[in-house]
């Protein structure tokens, strides 16, 4: 036989099938992983967001052009039940 004659020859359907399935389960998870980057940013993304609409939703409710301490303690005493933390803050004085 001569050198190189195995290259010549065509392989076999099981050998290409099997070559197949196992890039398949080479890359399969090494896309997964890859993926979890993106996933990982868009669920930082909508869950900023979701905080930052939640914060307006909190000051529209309070504020209305000044701090009221007592709508103010209203609206967080309402949040007690609930699992979400808030605080007021203001550079004026609370009258």
């Amino acid at each position: 036989m001569k050198p190189l004659a195995w290259l010549r020859r065509r392989p076999s359907r099981i050998g290409l099938r099997l070559f197949a399935f196992n890039l398949l389960v080479l890359f399969v998870p090494v896309a997964g992983i890859l993926y979890l980057d993106v996933y990982e940013s868009r669920l930082l993304e909508t869950q900023e967001r979701g905080m930052i609409q939640q914060a307006r939703m909190l000051a529209a409710s309070i504020d209305d052009g000044e701090v009221v301490a007592d709508r103010a303690m209203a609206t967080l005493s309402r949040l007690d039940d609930t699992e979400i933390r808030a605080s007021v803050s203001t550079t004026r004085p609370v009258r």
